[in-house]
C-alpha cells in the first residue's frame, strides 16, 4: 500500500447507524454487509470496531437511505454502488499521491473509467480514456473513448511516440 487514507472509526460506526437498509464495509482485507446478504461480503449485524476501514459503499438504489449530512465523507457513485471514502481522497488525489511518490508529472499520466466515480482521477490526467458503455458525463470529461484497455494502451503508446518526435 503506498499511502493510507482510513475513516475514522467513530464516522464508520455513525454512518453504518444511520443507514436503513444495507451499507458495505472494507478494508484492505475484509468486506462486511450489515443488514443484507451480498455475494463476498460477510453478513453482520453490527460493524467490527476492532478494525480500520477504508471505505463505506450502499448500493445506488439504496443511496438515499444512508443520511451522511455532517459526517467528513465524500460520495461517488458507481456503477451499482454509492462509495464513501474520507472527505478530500478520490482517484484523482490517488493519482496525485502515486505521482509524486514516483516523481511523475500528472500531466503525462493517463487514466480510465467508467463510471461517475472515475471523474476525478479523469480531470487529474491529461489522458483519459473511457469506454461506450460509461455514462455521458464521463464520455465528455474524458479524451478518449475506447472499445477495450488494449485500445486504449494503442492511443497511449502513440500519443508517447507523437511526442518523442
Amino acid at each position: 500500500m503506498l499511502a493510507e487514507h482510513p475513516l475514522d472509526p467513530a464516522v464508520v460506526q455513525e454512518a453504518a447507524h444511520r443507514c436503513l437498509d444495507a451499507v458495505m464495509v472494507h478494508n484492505s482485507e475484509e468486506l462486511f454487509c450489515l443488514n443484507r446478504q451480498w455475494e463476498t461480503f460477510q453478513p453482520v449485524s453490527r460493524i467490527p470496531e476492532d478494525r480500520t476501514f477504508y471505505g463505506l459503499s450502499t448500493w445506488a438504489e439504496d443511496s438515499r437511505r444512508i443520511n451522511v449530512a455532517g459526517l467528513p465523507l465524500e460520495a461517488y457513485v458507481n456503477t451499482v454502488t454509492v462509495d464513501y471514502v474520507p472527505a478530500g481522497v478520490s482517484k484523482g488525489t490517488g493519482i496525485l499521491e502515486l505521482c509524486r511518490i514516483l516523481g511523475l508529472d500528472p500531466k503525462k499520466t493517463a487514466g480510465m473509467g467508467d463510471s461517475w466515480n472515475d471523474l476525478p482521477m479523469i480531470d487529474t490526467v491529461s489522458y483519459g480514456f473511457t469506454f461506450p458503455d460509461g455514462p455521458n458525463i464521463v464520455k465528455k470529461a474524458s479524451a478518449y473513448e475506447v472499445d477495450s484497455i488494449a485500445a486504449a494502451l494503442e492511443k497511449v503508446s502513440e500519443i508517447r511516440h507523437l511526442q518523442t518526435l
